[in-house]
């Protein structure tokens, strides 16, 4: 049991680390290219921060427990939401950007409840609709970038 939790403590200490060094890196370079603090925060960061998810979900699911890796991402964004965003405006108050109102946020609401369309038509996610949902994210990703560096 002693060497479980060292190696859960150990585990969380390298977490950390790694998330920084990983955040610290991408949002130099993405500031040494003109990205705008919005954008790094919806691509680089949240890529970043969703990392240890993304690590827990396929564990989760290459372990046949695809509930545990549906739980955790609808309670690590619900946590997000709530918690992160909620103590951040708590300490000091958050302004948007017009096109938050405009683009992100509606798109993110549809993202949000694309998943739940795919559960309510069969209850499960299926390959090609998993796939669907990453290529989805991938070009979101790639269309953010390209028109804040004024390719679109």
């Amino acid at each position: 049991m002693l060497l479980s939790f060292a190696l859960i403590v150990l585990g969380l200490a390298a977490l950390a680390q790694g998330g920084d060094s990983l955040i610290d890196g991408a949002t130099g370079l993405a500031r040494r290219v003109g990205v705008s603090p919005l954008v790094i925060g919806l691509t680089v960061v949240a890529f970043g921060t969703s990392a240890p998810e993304l690590t827990a979900g396929l564990l989760s699911a290459r372990r046949g427990q695809a509930e545990l890796a549906f739980g955790n991402a609808v309670g690590s964004n619900t946590f997000n939401l709530l918690g992160v965003l909620g103590l951040a405006a708590v300490l000091h108050p958050i302004a948007f950007d017009a096109r938050f109102f405009r683009v992100d946020l509606p798109l993110n609401l549809v993202v949000a409840l694309l998943p739940l369309v795919f559960l309510a038509t069969g209850g499960r996610l299926s390959r090609p609709v998993g796939g669907l949902m990453v290529a989805a994210w991938a070009g979101w990703t790639a269309w953010l970038v390209a028109e804040e560096l004024g390719a679109v």
